[in-house]
């Protein structure tokens, strides 16, 4: 692996844990084994990472080449869009499957919708981004790149929700 490749390792195992937390946190109640969240929430957070990681990295990557830096935006270079798609789908899938093996349909399905609902939202914000990218505009790179920060509320906000409504 290269260096870039280990930091958007590392950048996924740190900056997800609130995904998984928040979902621990909001949701205990409602879970069939708290422990259900973690199994895909590491794939989620490097799908996730190497998403957004990208979107940034196209933002400086002639200074990355000037430097001799090995980021993924040099490395999918014209291909990054279709890479996009699939960084976003697996994100979004596995956030899917996270919701449907931490929250038992039975008895708990509002939850689970609710759920299902912020992962499916999670995806159109992600989608969104992807459709608005130019790769040759710093610029736009770098506000999609913080818009990640709403995209990661999604999530934090549907399992808020669903565990309030479990209090109901």
């Amino acid at each position: 692996l290269s260096l870039c490749q280990t930091d958007n390792l590392v950048a996924a195992s740190r900056f997800g844990n609130c995904l998984q937390l928040g979902c621990i946190a909001c949701l205990g109640g409602a879970l069939r084994r708290p422990w259900d969240i973690t199994r895909p929430a590491l794939p989620v957070r490097i799908c996730w990472t190497l998403f957004y990681d990208t979107i940034y990295a196209h933002q400086d990557k002639e200074d990355d080449a000037l430097v001799g830096i090995k980021s993924t935006a040099r490395l999918l270079g014209d291909s990054t869009i279709p890479w996009l798609y699939a960084f976003g789908a697996g994100s979004i899938a596995l956030l899917a499957a996270a919701c449907l093996a931490a929250v038992p349909a039975a008895g708990r399905l509002p939850e689970l919708l609710i759920c299902l609902a912020g992962a499916a939202l999670f995806g159109a914000h992600l989608v969104r981004q992807i459709r608005r990218l130019d790769t040759e505009d710093s610029e736009t790179c770098l506000i999609l790149f913080r818009s990640n920060r709403d995209a990661g509320l999604i999530p934090a906000l549907a399992f808020l929700i669903a565990g309030l409504a479990g209090f109901a």
